[in-house]
């Protein structure tokens, strides 16, 4: 007839006690970890110190500067990430013994206070440890001297580069470099007007032997079909052509006998480089007439090209 009585929903909740937030779930798991480590650290310094006979707060110094001391040698010899980790090491030991630290009896506040504070400075100092190791690494060197091997086994060695090629020879580039052992003085004359209004612009170059005191001119006519009229035309302004050297390029060598370009002899001899070929009759035509001024004239064209081509190949294969 009596039964028990029954409590009402009210007072049901109001005996239960409120569900933990994210937050609080997330702090309480963090101590049970940080705990189960002071516990497990505690464990084998304790281990450590019956070991060798002493306190657990002598081993507990041992680590910190042992730390301290591997860290910084680290630095030395360019393992930077060692370094690091040591100093991540050391933060956490420093933060577990705030935390596993009895405090002050009878003082909850002030053992509160200083624990955190104590947190809070093992924090900092591994963050500005950290921050000395990242100044003072050189940003070419890696991390770590593994890092070097690593690079050196996966990155092949570079390719020898292969030699670029040497640029074409052309008559020109060749009227240039022709007698490599004797000074050159060149002279871009004025053009050479026919009477049909044809224009013609010759390279003037006198070649300078004063260790021989003598010399000999060239010339250079470019693509042109009065190459015949041109030659004629230089046969007879050949010893002009001097003239105009000797008056514009005062030239004295700085030896013993100090040679002057003016105290050099002709020998005669004339070098023409054309672009457009000469036939056999031609060519004959013209050294009969250059040989009537005392010249000796040579011409250079579309064969000797062909030839010191083939003689640059040649020695390119041979290296």
């Amino acid at each position: 007839m009596f039964g028990k009585p029954q409590l009402s929903a009210v007072s049901r909740n109001a005996s239960s006690p409120p569900p933990l937030s994210k937050a609080s779930h997330f702090i309480s798991k963090l101590r049970a970890v940080l705990a189960a480590a002071s516990k497990r650290i505690g464990n084998i310094n304790s281990a450590i110190a019956k070991t060798f006979n002493t306190t657990r707060e002598t081993v507990f110094r041992f680590e910190v500067g042992g730390l301290f001391a591997f860290g910084f040698t680290m630095m030395q010899i360019g393992e930077w990430a060692a370094s690091v980790a040591c100093w991540v090491a050391l933060a956490i030991i420093l933060f577990v013994k705030a935390l596993a630290w009895s405090g002050i009896k009878g003082q909850r506040v002030w053992t509160v206070f200083l624990r955190g504070l104590f947190c809070v400075f093992s924090i900092a100092v591994s963050v500005l440890l950290i921050t000395v190791t990242y100044l003072r690494k050189p940003e070419t060197e890696p991390w770590s001297n593994l890092q070097k091997l690593l690079v050196y086994k996966t990155i092949p060695p570079p390719r020898p580069k292969s030699p670029q090629p040497e640029a074409p020879l052309t008559l020109e580039s060749l009227f240039k470099s022709d007698f490599p052992n004797v000074m050159k003085f060149t002279i871009s004359a004025d053009p050479t007007v026919f009477d049909d209004g044809e224009r013609v612009t010759v390279t003037s170059q006198e070649y300078a032997d004063f260790p021989a005191r003598s010399s000999f001119i060239g010339y250079y006519i470019p693509y042109t079909p009065l190459t015949f009229r041109v030659c004629a035309r230089l046969a007879n302004s050949s010893k002009e052509l001097l003239g105009a050297f000797t008056k514009r390029i005062s030239m004295q060598t700085f030896d013993a006998s100090a040679t002057k370009l003016t105290d050099l002899t002709f020998s005669g001899r004339v070098f023409i480089y054309h672009e457009w070929p000469l036939t056999l009759q031609q060519k004959s035509t013209l050294v009969d007439y250059y040989t009537s001024k005392h010249l000796a004239v040579e011409f250079r064209g579309i064969d000797y090209l062909r030839d010191q081509t083939l003689s640059r190949n040649q020695k390119a294969l041979k290296q």
